[in-house]
């Protein structure tokens, strides 16, 4: 059994939506979800504040690179 934190964020569009999108393509291996929280983009870049979650997940099937792979697939 592998374990991950996944730590979730947004600034574009419907927020909150992006994160719960996330969540659902992680579907059953999804353990836990922290409460969502906003905070103020920075980097010199003006834009706008972040909603951002973390999300643990189990899944047997996954080593650490088959949790990568499957996290920039639903990015």
């Amino acid at each position: 059994m592998s374990r991950v934190v996944l730590s979730i964020g947004s600034n574009v569009g419907d927020r909150l939506a992006r994160l719960q999108a996330v969540v659902d393509a992680i579907g059953d291996a999804v353990v836990a979800v922290s409460p969502v929280w906003e905070t103020d983009a920075w980097g010199g870049v003006e834009q706008r504040p972040f909603l951002n979650a973390v999300l643990i997940a189990e899944d047997a099937a996954l080593d650490g690179r088959g949790w990568l792979l499957r996290a920039q697939e639903i990015e």
